[in-house]
């Protein structure tokens, strides 16, 4: 991964997530875009021991969907075919495609993994 990979990422505007054969669309004019167990609050529910309430966020910002870890378990991310990345209170820029684990690693997580890609 390399520069042009967070060029291209800062001229996209929308980021696609797949959850549970659920499609999300959230355009870089969202907001902030939640993910936890708190049922009503968060924008994408997650039904897992391993999440918090307000596990994690996303936002748009200086043309980049980051990820924001705010959670007490940690967010795992793999970003198109890298090693995977251990987030706990800290924040990552997301690049083309990759996978979003709540808690724990992808290799445990069974069905809570949800896909993400960056689009037009």
């Amino acid at each position: 991964m390399g520069i042009q990979d967070f060029t291209k990422a800062g001229k996209l505007n929308k980021l696609i997530l797949i959850y549970n054969n659920q499609e999300l669309i959230i355009p870089s004019n969202f907001g902030t875009f939640t993910i936890g167990r708190n049922t009503g609050v968060s924008s994408l529910f997650i039904k897992s021991e391993f999440a918090s309430r307000d596990h994690c966020q996303i936002i748009y910002r200086r043309g980049k969907f980051i990820l924001c870890d705010t959670s007490t378990n940690g967010t795992y991310v793999t970003q198109h075919k890298q090693k995977e990345i251990y987030l706990r209170r800290e924040e990552l820029p997301l690049t083309i495609e990759g996978l979003i684990v709540i808690g724990q690693s992808s290799k445990q997580a069974g069905d809570d993994i949800i896909k993400y890609q960056l689009d037009t």
